[in-house]
C-alpha cells in the first residue's frame, strides 16, 4: 500500500527541501512544485512533493492520521510511521476495510 501525507516545508534550497511530519524532519524533492515555499504544506509521496495543500486541509488530514495511530500527537515521537513511509521503508498498516466477514 502506498501512502501520501501532508508535510509542512521548513527549509527550501532550490528543488530540495526539508519538511516536518508530526515532529520528524524528512527530505523532499520539489521538482514537481518548484515554486513551493517554507511554511507551505505539500502532499509528499515517495519523497516527492506532489501538490500544495491549504493549512486547514493538511491539519485535518494529519488529524485523521493521528486518530488512526499512524502518527503520534506526542511531538517527541510523532510521525515515526509516516516518516518511515515517506522515506520508502516498508510500513505495515492493518485495516478492516474490505475485510470479508467470517462465515459461520
Amino acid at each position: 500500500m502506498c501512502l501520501s501525507i501532508p508535510a509542512k516545508l521548513t527549509e527550501v534550497k532550490g528543488l530540495r527541501a526539508k519538511a516536518d511530519i508530526g515532529g520528524n524532519t524528512v527530505r523532499v524533492d520539489l521538482s514537481l512544485l518548484p515554486d513551493a515555499k517554507p511554511g507551505e504544506y505539500v502532499l509528499v509521496h515517495a519523497g516527492f512533493a506532489l501538490e500544495k495543500y491549504r493549512a486547514e486541509d493538511a491539519e485535518l488530514i494529519l488529524g485523521y492520521f493521528r486518530e488512526m495511530g499512524m502518527i503520534s500527537a506526542d511531538s517527541e515521537s510523532a510521525g515515526e510511521t509516516a516518516a518511515e513511509s515517506v522515506s520508502g521503508s516498508r510500513v505495515e498498516v492493518k485495516s478492516e476495510i474490505g475485510a470479508r466477514p467470517e462465515s459461520s
